[in-house]
């Protein structure tokens, strides 16, 4: 694999000026390796006695990062400078989380330990399992992830110093390891089955379906093509950039909070409609279209409610206009009925695992799936 070979550009003498009231202010121009310019106002309050008013951050880079670069008008997405479509094909999500972590993928001996550990930190304080029965059987599965995540700061002490690296990687490792878990028991909590515990014989993706889909009474043997299609989801989800969860998170661990509950409180934005909620949002789109012949009518209301209020809402735009989307970048894993497969790959998506199954990808917006028979019940998937 080749990562991106962008050199950054030197910063030099060029400024960027701004005239206040008959002041001119000079910022200094900043260029990354890749994307836009940025100027910095640092400085602008103190010069002028102005702030920049950016409320939805349009135009405002928040931090200077090495980790991660997406454009989604283009569809690149580079994880330390390695194209998605490379890491996707040839990698595993242990593998992009090493990158991820540490800035270079790992040799061979790196990622057998680095392996070892997140699988040997899969399981969770027992007392953890309690939190559930606190809940009831219809919350949210993000309410519960909040909830529980957040716990986890209650129950590991020795990795909650953000300024000691060591410190940082064995939370990075416990929050990693310890996610599926977590998750795959909020789903096993809402349909009444016993937790089933992680497995070491099984690779993280498989080791999570296992979790959500097994009981004790008979075994359970991972789809093989589903397990791989799993950790591409993951793999595609594994970051991108300063979104509105990672920014949340860095503003809470700004303070020097606990990490656990830093990733809580992303958690918690993540749930929003507008960013991972848009997710559940999807899957309810095609329960109700529910037939490949009502797909045109459906569409139909899509563009009249486009032209009355000129935007459309999460988990639209992936099925009603995937002819508008790379089909590079969209996906659709499945589906109960093979004839609205069909439909939908004529309209740009593409079909990767055999239908009947019901699980669905898309990149435009988001991922959303469900396995056959558990229904949608707010369910929205790994992210």
């Amino acid at each position: 694999m080749n990562a991106h070979d962008g050199s950054k550009a030197p910063d030099g003498d060029r400024t960027a000026s701004l005239l206040i009231a008959n002041k001119q202010v000079k910022m200094p121009v900043r260029s990354g390796s890749i994307g836009p310019d940025v100027i910095d106002v640092g400085r602008l309050y103190r010069e002028s006695g102005c702030f920049t008013y950016d409320p939805g951050f349009t135009s405002t880079a928040n931090c200077s990062s090495k980790i991660t670069y997406i454009d989604g008008e283009e569809g690149i997405l580079l994880y330390r400078g390695y194209p998605i479509e490379q890491l996707a094909k040839t990698s595993n999500f242990v593998e992009v989380c090493y990158l991820l972590l540490h800035g270079e993928l790992p040799s061979a001996a790196q990622l057998k330990e680095f392996d070892n550990h997140i699988t040997r930190h899969t399981m969770v304080h027992e007392q953890m399992t309690r939190f559930y029965t606190g809940f009831r059987r219809d919350a949210h599965p993000m309410a519960i992830m909040c909830g529980v995540v957040g716990a986890l700061s209650a129950f590991y002490h020795d990795s909650t110093d953000i300024h000691d690296p060591q410190h940082r990687i064995i939370a990075s490792h416990r929050m990693i390891a310890k996610m599926p878990t977590i998750a795959a028991m909020a789903y096993k909590y809402s349909i009444g089955q016993p937790f089933i515990y992680p497995r070491n014989d099984l690779d993280f993706a498989a080791n999570f379906l296992q979790m959500c889909f097994a009981v004790p009474c008979e075994p359970y043997q991972v789809d093989p093509v589903v397990a791989r299609a799993l950790d591409r989801i993951m793999i595609l989800h594994a970051d991108h950039e300063q979104n509105a969860s990672t920014s949340t998170v860095r503003l809470a661990g700004s303070s020097g909070a606990n990490p656990f509950a830093c990733i809580a409180a992303g958690i918690a934005c993540l749930w929003g409609p507008a960013h991972g909620g848009a997710n559940e949002a999807a899957l309810k789109m095609l329960e109700e279209i529910g037939h490949v012949k009502n797909i045109p009518e459906f569409i139909k209301r899509v563009h009249k409610y486009i032209a009355s209020k000129g935007a459309i809402t999460g988990g639209w735009e992936e099925a009603a206009h995937g002819d508008a989307v790379d089909k590079k970048t969209s996906y659709v894993i499945g589906w109960r009925n093979v004839e609205i497969n069909a439909a939908l790959a004529e309209r740009g998506f593409d079909i990767v695992v055999s239908p009947g199954q019901r699980y669905y990808l898309d990149m435009a917006n988001g991922i959303s799936w469900a396995e056959p028979g558990a229904g949608w019940a707010g369910w929205s998937g790994p992210q």
